[in-house]
């Protein structure tokens, strides 16, 4: 064990067999990455007659993603539509209060960015970057970091664990700005390669398909369709 972890000392970024095959290099990825998989709490909108305080709370994975230079949380948008109010559930378990903003409430565009009310709450947090390869191979493995719900025993805190997955191939049109990844239901979470760039962030489950999302990459995650094809 000591000599792989010399190897990957020297080496940086494990290799996908790494990530496959050894358990330091795992543990090691989640530490490194979990702090950006984030979760984002809001109420629903609803009927002004309905007292609020009886309003469920929802929660959608999010992600933190460098956005020039600036950490920011993407969410999907269909998760959140109508939505302006949320907070933002850091790894360590803060809770951040944030804004989406409705002035942006197009439905063409994949994803929303939850701002914290107080900008500096996300300065120092870990944030990833997208990968410099745009022309992914169908196969491609990728990692995700996840947070477990209701599994942790009373007054413990859940520990993150890794989950694998494939890239699939382009979605037909007009989706086509999508790729198919092999996941269930994981909206919102960002699928990285073996050196923990983004791939792309799960958009939302594909309807009447057992494990089968659309996944939306850096070109198409922010904007409109036609935009996403310049």
């Amino acid at each position: 064990m000591l000599t792989t972890l010399l190897i990957l000392s020297f080496l940086g970024a494990p290799t996908p067999r790494d990530l496959l095959l050894d358990i330091q290099a795992q543990a090691d990825y989640v530490r490194d990455h979990a702090p950006a998989f984030v979760r984002v709490h809001f109420k629903q909108p609803m009927a002004k007659e309905l007292d609020a305080r009886f309003q469920p709370e929802s929660l959608v994975l999010g992600t933190l993603v460098d956005v020039e230079g600036q950490s920011k949380v993407l969410v999907p948008t269909h998760r959140v539509k109508g939505v302006s109010k949320a907070e933002i559930e850091l790894a360590d378990g803060r809770r951040i209060a944030s804004e989406i903003d409705l002035d942006a409430n197009d439905d063409s565009i994949p994803f929303k960015v939850v701002s914290p009310l107080v900008p500096e709450d996300l300065k120092g947090e870990k944030s990833l970057s997208w990968v410099s390869d745009k022309s992914p191979v169908t196969g491609l493995m990728l990692w995700a970091v996840e947070w477990p719900i209701g599994q942790q025993l009373p007054n413990s805190k859940a520990r993150p664990i890794l989950i694998r997955t494939t890239l699939d191939e382009r979605v037909e049109p007009p989706l086509d700005r999508f790729y198919y990844v092999n996941i269930g239901r994981a909206d919102g979470l960002a699928l990285l390669t073996h050196d923990g760039a983004i791939q792309c962030i799960v958009f939302r489950a594909v309807p009447g398909m057992k494990r089968k999302s659309l996944c939306a990459p850096q070109n198409a995650v922010l904007v409109g369709p036609e935009a996403s094809k310049k």
